[in-house]
């Protein structure tokens, strides 16, 4: 292989991994962010979390589900990001429509951490844990 191939190859495999992400290919810089998440010091057994960009351009929002107080969330956009939490809970019984019961819903996460909280993602994989 001649010289000019051998770094085009090496330039092209480099650029792959500067603006690529994960498995897939992605046109932005992003890593996998895993962690707790915790209400009350209790693990949330059920929910999502969503990273949502703070900066136009940065890249798109990315969400991922809570099992057993537990997310992985592959993609995310590397820079400031608004985390938003959602756990809901079935409430009690309001009626029935149609013989199908309707039930109320209860919001899980705490009043003060509604409206999310913003985190510093860096280059690089990393474990975040939410306590709210």
């Amino acid at each position: 292989m001649g010289k000019k191939k051998l770094f085009a190859a090496v330039v092209g495999l480099t650029s792959l991994g500067i603006v690529g992400c994960g498995s897939g290919r992605r046109d932005y810089e992003c890593v996998t962010l895993r962690g707790e998440v915790t209400i009350d010091g209790k693990s949330l057994q059920s929910g999502a979390v969503q990273f949502l960009p703070t900066v136009a351009g940065q890249g798109p929002a990315v969400g991922a589900l809570i099992t057993q107080g537990h997310y992985v969330a592959e993609g995310v956009p590397v820079g400031k990001v608004r985390v938003l939490f959602t756990a809901i809970e079935r409430g009690k019984q309001m009626g029935t429509v149609e013989g199908i019961p309707v039930f109320s819903s209860v919001n899980l996460i705490p009043e003060q951490s509604r409206s999310g909280t913003v985190i510093q993602v860096p280059a690089k994989d990393f474990v975040h844990h939410f306590r709210l």
